[in-house]
């Protein structure tokens, strides 16, 4: 009777500390990012996700960003041995009030996960009468996991 006891013991207490372990290795990590850039007058007409790893893409994407104004703002050398970038755009809107950012970044175990947020006007808000291309661009580490993008869409309303 002993020995059963001492058994169901280490059973129970050896069950509670492996679940204690899997929960901790499960949960997502935050991971810190730097905002490049962001407006609502890019030319991304559509909407977009992309993860950016190379020079020459994050500049062709950078002059998207700024083409239509007439100065430019030049695109800072990314060291992408170390880092990568993000792009998030919500595409053409129909007016003002749109916007799109990203949150936060997690890491797990098998993937990086970018939260983003679009937000639009309620209907009871006044906006501008004006075509918007809402994007976001940010940097972060670089990373060979794959690349998921949780959205959060979010409807704000104004006051009557």
């Amino acid at each position: 009777m002993r020995y059963l006891l001492i058994i169901a013991t280490i059973t129970l207490f050896s069950c509670n500390t492996n679940k204690e372990i899997v929960k901790e290795a499960s949960a997502p990590e935050p991971l810190t990012f730097t905002k490049l850039n962001s407006g609502t007058n890019g030319d991304f007409p559509e909407k977009i996700y992309k993860v950016i790893t190379d020079q020459n893409t994050y500049n062709e994407i950078w002059g998207k960003a700024f083409a239509k104004f007439t100065n430019q703002q030049r695109p800072a050398n990314i060291d992408f041995e170390t880092k990568m970038v993000v792009l998030v755009a919500s595409g053409m809107q129909r007016s003002g009030g749109f916007s799109i950012k990203v949150n936060s970044v997690e890491e797990t175990k098998s993937a990086i996960i970018v939260n983003v947020e679009n937000s639009k006007p309620g209907e009871s808000c006044m906006t501008t009468s004006v075509i918007t291309f809402p994007y976001e661009i940010i940097e972060l580490k670089k990373s060979t996991k794959m690349v998921t993008f949780k959205t959060d869409d979010k409807v704000y309303d104004c006051e009557k």
